[in-house]
């Protein structure tokens, strides 16, 4: 699966925030990479692929950081006062 087909859900303007803001652009980053991992580790995917779920977590996550209030002032997620995942997602 590539990038592009990976992100079509995530509309234009929003993914263009993420590339051009490096806080956000590099907390991108790192959540795709755990999200590889997990997905390897606990799913059986191969290097650079996805399972349905998996993808369908990423998107949701890439939205939510293309959303955040605070930009390129971004705090980690752990110490940030706005909630901006679903609690089950949060877990």
């Amino acid at each position: 699966m590539t990038a592009d087909s990976r992100n079509s859900a995530l509309p234009p303007d929003r993914l263009k925030k993420l590339q051009e803001v490096p806080r956000l652009h590099e907390e991108a980053q790192t959540i795709e990479y755990m999200t590889q991992a997990y997905c390897s580790h606990f799913h059986g995917s191969k290097p650079g692929e996805l399972c349905e779920e998996c993808q369908a977590f990423l998107d949701y996550a890439k939205k939510r950081l293309a959303c955040c209030p605070y930009g390129a002032d971004k705090p980690v997620c752990a110490k940030c006062k706005v909630h901006c995942y679903k609690p089950a997602y949060r877990e």
